[in-house]
């Protein structure tokens, strides 16, 4: 078993000492500290650690004082090791001039669960004094209960009666040494008389709807009592007025409280009751909610909306064509607004100020440009302010673009929540521009305003966003109360750059102070040229960022101490524990990548505890002449630690040739733990070589590589992920036991977006990029079109099945020998072939697409390992896959086949279920402005059916949430999916009034509620009528489709699968819903259309819609002209050509396209050439 040894202790301050230990042998379950007073006095259990833990900070001491300490683990089954030699450290003495220590200090027991502290104010001539109330359940060890601000009583809930506490207070100010703890005060909970009923605990409340709220809770008593349920309305003094409003059944865990007030705040609380009295008050299950309301929770309703989920939709064409023509107040649970695409944007701020519900979250969602993919521009610059979107406050206007936040005339009490705002691009909020508010006076937006700013609020997921030039990126800092609270905010897939004041620190490309702030897949990018501020700041407890590139900021990321609610964060455990993993960090601005602890220089404030530091890929690009030294973590002091296990650190200069900026990992007074890290040859231990005072371990862990570069892909272009030969190979170590519950299961993949990682055998942010040999290939001789081949691989021996079957093996990280003798170059995602049977071919690597849309328009995928595939629905849900043949796949009890030649693009399951590829890609031209390229297959799939009659009928699917059903009378009717479930997708037609489509497997079963009604249609391949399908592109190589059936009607499919009607006026002429005004004239191959304009040409294989749209959102249209080579077709790029090197496309006008991503580049060309 694993045992501990090496044990060493540093005085942090005077109430905190630092410890590090190694672990030696195998396993453990449990590492447990014990602390003594003195050096000889009896040793107690200090805490107990979960398995792998290496560093703990005794924050439970008094100063001035002498303690020791010593260390063993624990085996499965119960067995302690030796303990180790103990070590002692004496805490610092009270600093001069500090803070009188409280007097007087009292603990009474209201009740077997509640207590009282009071003290005497000892620090009268001060004011804005903050007293730290800590309890300890064991004599020992102190965690923060309260933090109470000018005033001298505390009430403490949720006590365990009979259980003896003890505790203790100190004080704390701005700009004043903290006092000294004062002496423990023990108390002892009475027992609850026999026969009264058991408090019930694990209370919660749910907001389900704009009238209701449930509140539930654990029935501990066998006797099963029953409950009193209270309810008071909220105040912001917490002095609540509670009526009881219930008394429940025996033994019920749960009541629903109707007639309540839309956008409305209310706290419960529940005892239990028998025929001898009643228990004491449930304590909460959240952490949080017992910080607020002690032993009651707080609900706030959701807005009233108009009683079921709606959609809206805004832009050109819909009824609403501007943000303020809406009416947002109206929305409620389930509901969506979609702003479509329009040109030049939305000049409009928007005031979002209503709440969804658990069940029912409120979407704000984009709808991108159907022609260029470009998403809606919400743009700040020279933006109205519509009535409607005034704040409460006067001081919020000017403070963002899209503010999540209070209108005039709201309930105290009442935020915002269960938001979802995405595919949005918001930009302009900026001090330099100007907007019209709803008053009509021009003014200039705040100094700091935000892209997106959060007032308050809870659960809101902001997704898929690009967030620029504003003065700060997405700000947002809670308060400790219902108003204002900020919790449960996601960031995810965001792109986050170019924000920041100029010559200013104090705004960043994101800043929030929320409660279990999550960051995931974010790329961001760097702050504004001339501004100071960080990449993410963030001062909340329970944060957590994973899987993201960071690249820009001062910092790229800066965790200080709470601000605006210490009197919430500070008391929840999260707040002492940090984990930042998966991450790709890349430092260009000369400051620490990562700084962690405190800005403001409050030691009572201040985060003490961990900093979880595992499997980033951290990279700093610096020249010494610029910046002579900096430390990778900066800790605030010593009552803050590291734990920093499987990263690479990797150290460049900028500027090729010159000497990079000497780098510490930390600043000689931090206290760390080190497992296995790689870091570049010349990375010091402590900043700039200074002398370490903090306290270290497991350096002997560190592996310094033999120069700068571990063996990344391709460094100097920024691609991080790792070669074959790269040094980090397989060294992964263990992590903490603390790092259990955020396990690194995924990496980041570009842009913004995540992909399986199965393991954590490499180190750094990526698994390896070895190539993986297994799979098909498109085979070049530089005569004629490709052929394929295909590689199969068993370790490290080959088979390659091309113009012949042969062997070859690896060698090395760029070359394999075939048949023994003869040499190939692989890498980038070819093999070349110098020699010997395939001499003078290239074979370039067919990988299938990532990103696809099933039958409902919802989002799909695809990881591939290898040979390996796994399947995730739009749930989530996995299925390993398999290749059955080169051109079929199995996943979810089922045969796919790959789309090939007009199916090209789509996989298409047995099931007639459809999935079409999607590719996106966001790159840079020569380094600077934003390109992107974005294709979309246009294909069109029917499928027979047979009713239970034998008559025949079809669907046509698009691969989006537009399907069209063919009647057995060949009347044709269109019809939308109506829920996005990968399993059994279903969907609605008008035609078919109260009916539902539900399509699994073979068959198509039409439900209305009545069993007697029910139809179901199945899958025929001897349909008695067909459908024909002709497929066109149009005059800018814009693929559509023509469906037909024989009768009059026919439906029109464009490139994106949006569905029109039509009929046909003559035998040779025609007219659809969506271009009532223009005639359609079909003669042999091609259609014209009396606009003059639109002339469609036939084509037996459409091509993709593609769209690229350059640095200045000019947008053009794109076609292939061979496996490598893009021409434009109109727009700026018109006759220009592009060719495909690695992942840039040089353009023959100059431009170079480039960090468009390897990977989605083949799948780009995969698609558009016709290859599976």
């Amino acid at each position: 078993m694993l045992s501990a040894t090496a044990l060493t202790a540093v005085t942090g301050s005077g109430s905190e000492v630092s410890l590090m230990w190694s672990l030696t042998g195998t396993t453990d379950t449990s590492v447990v500290v014990e602390r003594a007073p003195g050096t000889g006095g009896t040793y107690q259990v200090l805490t107990t650690l979960p398995a792998e833990s290496n560093t703990y900070t005794d924050v439970s001491c008094w100063a001035g004082k002498t303690y020791s300490y010593k260390v063993f683990t624990v085996a499965s089954d119960g067995t302690n090791t030796t303990p180790t030699s103990p070590v002692s450290a004496t805490t610092d003495a009270v600093q001069s001039g500090a803070l009188n220590v409280v007097s007087n200090l009292h603990v009474v027991a209201n009740s077997p669960s509640t207590a009282t502290v009071t003290f005497t104010d000892t620090n009268a001539s001060q004011t804005d004094l903050m007293y730290l109330v800590e309890r300890s359940s064991n004599g020992m060890t102190y965690q923060l209960v309260g933090s109470i601000e000018n005033a001298t009583t505390f009430s403490d809930v949720g006590l365990t009666p009979g259980a003896t506490y003890e505790y203790r207070v100190r004080a704390g100010r701005n700009g004043l040494p903290d006092s000294d703890y004062s002496a423990a005060v023990s108390v002892t909970m009475p027992t609850p008389a026999a026969n009264l009923p058991k408090a019930p605990s694990g209370l919660t409340g749910t907001d389900l709807s704009a009238t209701s709220v449930q509140v539930s809770w654990t029935n501990n008593d066998s006797n099963n009592p029953q409950f009193q349920v209270y309810r008071a309305p909220y105040v912001g003094n917490g002095q609540y007025s509670f009526s009881l409003i219930a008394t429940t059944a025996a033994g019920a865990t749960s009541y629903t409280d109707t007639g309540l007030t839309a956008e409305n705040p209310y706290v419960y609380e529940v005892r239990a009751i028998n025929g001898s009295g009643v228990s004491d008050f449930a304590t909460p299950a959240s952490d949080v909610m017992q910080a607020l309301f002690g032993d009651a929770v707080g609900v706030v309703t959701s807005s009233a909306g108009t009683g079921s989920p709606k959609t809206y939709d805004i832009g050109p064409g819909y009824q609403y064509t501007t943000l303020g023509s809406f009416n947002w107040s109206q929305l409620g649970p389930g509901d969506t607004v979609n702003i479509h695409y329009k040109p030049g944007g939305y000049n409009e701020q928007l005031l979002i100020d209503t709440r969804g519900t658990p069940a029912a979250w409120i979407t704000i969602n984009g709808v991108p440009d159907p022609t260029t993919g470009a998403l809606p521009i919400l743009n700040g610059a020279g933006a109205v302010q519509a009535a409607q979107f005034q704040s409460h406050s006067s001081w919020l206007t000017g403070a963002g673009e899209l503010i999540i936040g209070l209108s005039p005339g709201y309930v105290y009490g009442y935020t915002p929540g269960y938001l979802k705002i995405e595919n949005l691009v918001i930009t302009g909020a900026y001090s330099q521009n100007t907007f019209t508010d709803y008053t009509g006076t021009v003014q200039n937006y705040n100094v700091g305003a935000a892209g997106v700013y959060l007032e308050g609020g809870t659960d809101i997921t902001l997704d898929n966003l690009t967030v620029y030039n504003n003065g700060e990126g997405i700000f947002g800092a809670g308060q400790a109360g219902l108003y204002r609270l900020l919790s449960n905010v996601t960031l995810e897939s965001n792109y986050i750059y170019n924000n920041g004041e100029i010559g200013d620190a104090l705004y960043h490309n994101s800043y929030l102070e929320g409660i279990n702030t999550l960051y995931e897949y974010n790329h961001y990018g760097p702050t504004r040229t001339g501004a100071l501020g960080a990449g993410i700041k963030d001062r909340g407890p329970g944060t957590v960022i994973k899987y993201n590139t960071i690249d820009g900021g001062a910092h790229q990321i800066d965790l200080p101490e709470t601000e605006n609610e210490q009197d919430l964060a500070m008391v929840l455990p999260e707040y002492n524990e940090t984990y930042v993993f998966g991450n790709v960090i890349i430092s260009t601005d000369g400051s620490s990548p990562i700084h962690y602890g405190g800005d403001q220089g409050l030691d009572e404030f201040e985060r003490k505890g961990v900093l979880y530091l595992y499997d980033n890929t951290i990279v700093i690009e610096s020249d010494q002449s610029s910046t002579y030294h900096m430390a990778v973590v900066d800790l605030v002091d010593g009552g803050q630690a590291l734990d920093a296990r499987n990263n690479i650190i990797a150290v460049f200069p900028a500027t090729p040739g010159a000497t990079p900026t000497q780098v510490g990992l930390i600043r000689s007074t931090n206290n760390a733990y080190f497992g296995t890290n790689w870091v570049s040859n010349g990375v010091t231990l402590t900043d700039n070589g200074l002398t370490l005072t903090g306290n270290v371990g497991g350096l002997s862990n560190l592996i310094t590589g033999s120069g700068a570069d571990p063996g990344f892909v391709d460094a100097a272009a920024g691609d991080f992920h790792l070669l074959a030969s790269s040094a980090v190979l397989g060294l992964g170590g263990v992590l903490a036991g603390s790092t259990a519950a955020y396990p690194v299961a995924e990496e980041y993949q570009a842009p913004q977006s995540g992909q399986t990682r199965s393991s954590i055998a490499d180190l750094g942010a990526f698994e390896t990029a070895q190539f993986p040999f297994a799979g098909k290939y498109a085979v070049f001789t530089g005569n004629g079109s490709p052929t394929l081949a295909s590689i199969t691989q068993n370790g490290g021996t080959l088979t390659l099945n091309g113009s012949s079957i042969t062997s070859a093996t690896i060698t090395d990280g760029t070359k394999i020998l075939v048949n023994g003798t003869d040499p190939a170059l692989y890498g980038n995602g070819s093999i070349t072939f110098l020699s010997g049977t395939f001499a003078g071919q290239t074979w370039t690597k067919l990988t299938l697409p990532t990103d696809f849309t099933n039958p409902a328009g919802a989002r799909v995928h695809i990881f591939q390992n290898g040979s390996a595939l796994t399947f995730s629905d739009r749930n989530g849900k996995t299925s390993p896959g398999t290749w059955v043949s080169p051109t079929q796949l199995f996943g979810y009890g089922e045969t796919v086949t790959i789309g090939s030649g007009p199916f090209s693009g789509q996989l298409i399951w047995d099931d007639g279920t459809i999935w079409s590829a999607v590719v996106h890609l966001t790159g840079t031209n020569n380094g600077s402005g934003v390109t992107t390229i974005a294709a979309v297959p246009s294909k069109v799939l029917v499928t027979d059916y047979l009713t239970g009659s034998g008559l025949t009928v079809h669907t046509v699917q698009t691969g989006t949430t537009n399907i069209v059903f063919v009647g057995s009378t060949g009347v044709m009717v269109l019809g939308t999916y109506s829920n996005p479930n990968t399993n059994v997708p279903q969907a609605t037609a008008p035609n078919y009034p109260g009916y539902t489509a539900s399509i699994v497997g073979n068959t198509i079963t039409w439900t209305n509620g009545k069993p007697a009604d029910t139809v179901v249609w199945t899958k025929t391949t001897v349909p008695a009528a067909s459908i024909s399908v002709t497929d066109y592109t149009n005059q800018n190589g814009v693929p559509v489709h023509l469906v037909t059936n024989g009768t009059n009607m026919f439906v029109i499919v464009d490139g994106l699968g949006n569905t029109s009607l039509g009929h046909f006026l003559t035998a040779t002429t025609g007219v659809a819903d969506a271009y009532p005004t223009d005639i359609a004239t079909f003669s042999g191959s091609k259609v014209f259309w009396s606009d003059g304009i639109f002339v469609w040409t036939q084509t037996a294989n459409p091509p993709l819609l593609i769209t690229a749209t350059d640095q200045n959102n000019a947008i053009s249209h794109l076609a292939f002209q061979s496996a490598t080579i893009l021409i434009g077709l109109d727009g700026p790029l018109k006759g220009v050509t592009g060719t495909r090197v690695n992942d840039e496309i040089e353009w023959t006008n100059g431009a170079v396209w480039v960090n468009l991503g390897y990977d989605l580049l083949s799948a780009l060309f995969e698609l558009g050439t016709g290859f599976p």
